[in-house]
């Protein structure tokens, strides 16, 4: 099925659906290993505030996904008049390295503060049956790891220009044993930090901030693709330190050249690590 945005370096493509969720997840060969269950869903995006949730994309949500012009950056916006928020969002792969990077921004369009929950949910299938996979959560260094293999996906964000990050996360089974999945567990605003499973697999983690009148908060979120854990922690560690927005103003930057001369730049050129 085709996809409104496609995000991509050559060795890593996200598929963005209509409602602007992850519903592809192409490494090391784009258009063969899908590392997603696109075909049960897509990942999450949720919303908890007032006392209220809803998951993007779903009723009562205003979706537009548009992608810009001269780069490959995509442009989604969601709006609920029912809980008062709107989001912002910029994805790009980046064209050096494997990983795909979201900038979030919320804002509260109520006119008191108000306690606002971020929710963001990772579904991979990793092995070929979708049965054989493990996700972890890693305390010191703070992210999610989905690994099978030498395959290795790590999921972590933070707030734009702060040192603060997630503060909830949990981890469990998908599609198997009768049970539909961990996003389940944000529904309620609070997740049960649950650390490892094994089988079919998914993960949830919460941002939470509270934010004034008419105002907004920001946030980073990276899903880093590797052939090991090593190798994507250094870049997990890396985007800890500089964020989502330079890596942004870095592949505008590249496409506009690209576009400018006409022609791709020699892959060995890139710096993009070996398939695993």
């Amino acid at each position: 099925m085709s996809r409104p945005v496609i995000l991509s370096n050559g060795q890593l493509a996200v598929g963005l659906n209509e409602q602007g969720l992850v519903q592809d997840f192409y490494y090391p060969y784009v258009g063969l290993d899908n590392l997603t269950n696109a075909r049960l869903g897509s990942h999450k995006l949720g919303v908890w505030v007032d006392g209220n949730f809803s998951w993007a994309g779903d009723d009562g949500w205003d979706v537009s996904v548009n992608i810009e012009d001269d780069a490959l950056i995509s442009h989604v916006s969601l709006r609920n008049e029912w809980l008062g928020i709107q989001l912002t969002i910029r994805d790009t792969v980046d064209h050096r390295q494997n990983v795909f990077v979201r900038h979030i921004t919320v804002e509260n369009q109520h006119d008191n503060e108000r306690d606002i929950r971020i929710f963001t949910h990772q579904i991979f299938q990793i092995s070929r049956s979708g049965r054989a996979d493990t996700a972890l959560y890693v305390p010191d260094d703070h992210y999610i790891l989905d690994y099978k293999g030498r395959c290795s996906v790590l999921i972590s964000g933070k707030f734009s220009g702060e040192d603060e990050s997630f503060d909830q996360y949990a981890v469990g089974n998908f599609g198997i044993e009768g049970k539909e999945g961990t996003w389940r567990d944000a529904e309620d605003g609070e997740l049960s930090g649950s650390a490892v499973e094994h089988g079919g697999v998914d993960s949830v983690i919460r941002f939470r901030k509270v934010v004034g009148s008419h105002s907004s908060m920001s946030l980073d979120y990276w899903i880093v693709a590797s052939d090991s854990q090593f190798s994507a922690e250094k870049l997990h560690n890396e985007m800890k330190s500089s964020g989502v927005y330079d890596m942004l103003q870095r592949n505008r930057d590249y496409w506009a050249d690209w576009l400018a001369v006409g022609a791709n730049p020699a892959r060995d050129s890139t710096g993009i690590s070996a398939a695993c």
